[in-house]
């Protein structure tokens, strides 16, 4: 069982390396192209998450977090903390420098751990994003991700 939540600095700044170790891990992988190639450094993702964090703060960008918690599971105990297994980020800097382009958002790094694949997790995270670019005015949606 898993569920989506949206990234808060004061709730999930402890999330930070498990995002770059799942961004990593999807590169490195399961050969996901998604902002860097190998050979990755810890360091540099640590950074470019750090950086999109602070655009979280500047309103610039929104994250959603996908996690399960032990307490969902049958095998965990209740416990456990929760456990990040997928994400996905929406940009809300213009696309454009036109105002007609204020409609328009990106959907960027969906990211889902293999093991994790195919339980309706980046539907969900999907459904996060879109319902938050609507309270955001953004009506298009871009995006350069491949189907399936």
């Amino acid at each position: 069982m898993s569920v989506v939540v949206q990234f808060d600095a004061a709730a999930h700044m402890g999330m930070i390396p498990y995002m770059a170790v799942l961004h990593a891990t999807c590169i490195n992988s399961d050969k996901t192209i998604s902002t860097f190639i190998p050979p990755l450094s810890n360091d540099r993702l640590l950074q470019w998450w750090k950086e999109r964090v602070a655009e979280v703060a500047r309103d610039e960008r929104a994250i959603f977090l996908l996690l399960t918690s032990a307490s969902a599971s049958t095998t965990a105990s209740a416990s456990a903390p929760a456990r990040l297994i997928g994400l996905v980020q929406l940009s809300l800097r213009p696309t454009s420098s036109s105002e007609t382009g204020l409609h328009r958002a990106t959907v960027e790094t969906l990211l889902v751990g293999a093991e994790h694949r195919g339980r309706g997790g980046a539907r969900q995270l999907m459904d996060a994003l879109e319902a938050e670019a609507h309270r955001k005015g953004r009506f298009l949606l871009v995006s350069c991700h491949d189907a399936g």
